[in-house]
């Protein structure tokens, strides 16, 4: 039987079959496993004597090995830096940035990484335009630091090549090709800007904690070699997503302390930008193996087809809405 196959505990329980065999890898025998998340990886928090740490396993995620690496190379860079607030990494006892596990339900072995566990709080419901100010200036911040950033031999990061990040084009429809051609549009101007620099590319109020007065940041693995306005629109999906968009997409642009036009974009390009984020994430359901998202997939895409129903009718992009309105098919 397939992964895909598994029910969601079934799921569930398999990587945590991984995650137990990592635990020695990392030093962390006799730790307590929970479970934070099974969605596009899986993550497991490890109560040890020695502090708490986040096991995540890369489930769909389609990094290979050195980029695997470059991931902890960079957050180790962050951590040691101090200018953003990021979890340490963890080294195997071989020095190695992950570990690679077998699983009997899949054909590669299974990329693992451990980091510190972030004490904070998360505000997902309805975030606060300081918190989205947060977020705004710890961008600004990663793009600073990410400017003079070299990877180390034998690590790397993908780059951004399109819309889709490499993945296989699946939604072969006239409104879905019509809107990937406008964003591919938009992120070609956008590459003659300036060079690609690694960017986090999945920075929204999930990836976040706030911890005192300073906000955390986890989750590096859809970083990729891309450019700040790019950056700045995966974020803006998720912030206009919120009840409070307006007030909270305000606050966001004067953390990062600029606007599509301080990179020389036009508005329209950034909407077509964010648009962009929309597509990826409706293309990347097709192929997800984890349960609990591939049960909501065929709604979600009826869903971004309305968004962009809405978009080409004109104004700014809109991802207003949940999967209840959504009828199944």
């Amino acid at each position: 039987m397939s992964f895909d196959q598994l029910s969601d505990r079934q799921q569930s329980l398999a990587m945590r079959r991984v995650a137990e065999c990592a635990l020695p890898e990392f030093g962390l025998e006799g730790a307590r496993l929970e479970l934070v998340m099974h969605a596009f990886n899986t993550t497991f928090r490890a109560r040890h004597s020695s502090g708490d740490y986040a096991i995540r396993i890369n489930v769909n995620s389609s990094r290979v090995a050195s980029q695997v690496a470059g991931e902890v190379a960079w957050v180790e860079s962050l951590f040691q830096e101090g200018h953003v607030l990021v979890p340490e990494p963890r080294r195997t006892l071989c020095g190695s940035a992950f570990a690679l596990l077998e699983s009997s339900y899949f054909d590669q072995p299974r990329p693992v990484v451990c980091f510190g566990w972030v004490n904070g709080r998360t505000v997902v419901r309805r975030p606060s335009a300081n918190l989205a100010y947060q977020m705004g200036a710890t961008m600004a911040a990663l793009h600073h630091q990410a400017m003079d950033f070299i990877l180390p031999d034998g690590a790397s990061r993908p780059v951004l090549k399109s819309v889709l990040e490499g993945e296989i084009w699946l939604l072969d429809e006239p409104i879905f090709n019509d809107s990937r051609a406008r964003a591919e549009a938009a992120l070609d101007r956008v590459k003659k800007s300036e060079p690609p620099r690694l960017t986090h590319f999945d920075l929204h109020f999930r990836n976040v904690r706030q911890c005192g007065n300073r906000l955390a940041v986890f989750d590096f693995d859809d970083s990729v070699f891309s450019w700040p306005l790019v950056d700045a629109a995966q974020s803006m999906f998720y912030i206009r997503r919120a009840p409070n968009a307006a007030s909270l997409e305000t606050a966001f642009w004067n953390g990062l302390g600029s606007n599509p036009s301080t990179f020389g974009a036009s508005q329209k390009d950034f909407e077509d930008l964010v648009m962009g984020r929309a597509i990826l994430l409706a293309n990347e359901l097709l192929k997800n193996k984890t349960a609990n998202i591939a049960a909501y997939a065929g709604r979600y895409i009826k869903l971004v087809r309305r968004w962009l129903v809405e978009y080409h009718e004109g104004g700014a992009f809109r991802p207003v809405g949940n999967l209840a309105e959504v009828e199944e098919d």
